[in-house]
């Protein structure tokens, strides 16, 4: 299966650049227009609704009830904060998915950055020892992080233009898959059983709670073979490069 991204729109408060929508274009229902979205998205009373979602868990999260529910926004206002969201190829989703693939502390900052990740500018030992298993030598500590950051270089030369490669595709991916409708998307609550969507295991996946509603958009590898070879082109240069550092300490 792939990765799959969550976001919530707190964690989205900084990219109001992003979004800039008009206060105007934000109006939200109230509780009995929530019961009557749900009940209409599902086809159901919303009392035959409760037992097939974890809406009952949310509600008791947010200390609400069903007298009481959260505002839901049309689905028309909504869309936007969930496709600025749901996107993992550019901005501050597409950073987070270079960083993750990258994994080395001096590259992760190659692009724009928009989204500290809790600092990392440079190799440590101690970034080693966590993800990779390797000790600090007693002799020559930081020369030799230098040296092993040189000897690296070429593998994260090439492992960059591949992931770059991976993200340009994966954008043109994801907006045809916007503009088609493809975010599966519920009010308030998801489903106990998410509906299988029938195209098998995906390359990646992200999912976003925004407006009142929770959504989610699957990238299946059937679909999109061009991006799965892009992407496992990536797994398998990480996987090489990681193999790299174990040899290479090895040798320091």
């Amino acid at each position: 299966m792939g990765t799959e991204s969550v976001h919530s729109l707190d964690s989205y408060s900084e990219k109001s650049s992003d979004l800039d929508l008009a206060d105007d274009a934000r109006q939200v229902i109230g509780s009995e227009s929530a019961k009557s979205i749900i009940e209409e998205h599902w086809g159901l009373p919303i009392e035959e609704v409760i037992p097939l979602l974890d809406l009952e868990l949310e509600l008791e999260l947010n200390g609400l009830d069903l007298d009481n529910l959260p505002a839901i926004a049309a689905w028309e206002e909504a869309e936007i904060f969930h496709q600025v969201m749901l996107r993992t190829s550019t901005g501050t989703g597409g950073e987070r998915t270079y960083r993750r693939l990258m994994s080395w502390p001096p590259r992760e900052l190659a692009l724009p950055v928009q989204v500290p990740l809790r600092g990392y500018d440079k190799l440590t030992w101690e970034y080693l020892a966590l993800h990779y298993s390797q000790r600090e030598p007693k002799v020559d500590p930081e020369a030799k992080l230098i040296q092993l950051d040189q000897m690296l270089d070429s593998r994260n030369d090439e492992l960059d233009i591949a992931i770059r490669q991976y993200l340009y595709e994966l954008e043109k991916v994801e907006s045809h898959l916007f503009a088609k409708g493809a975010i599966e998307k519920f009010p308030l609550a998801r489903p106990l059983a998410p509906p299988a969507s029938g195209k098998g295991p995906s390359i990646t996946g992200s999912s976003a709670s925004a407006r009142g509603w929770k959504s989610r958009l699957q990238i299946p590898k059937s679909d999109f073979p061009y991006l799965l070879e892009l992407k496992e082109k990536v797994d398998g240069l990480i996987e090489a490069r990681n193999h790299a550092v174990a040899v290479a300490c090895s040798e320091l």
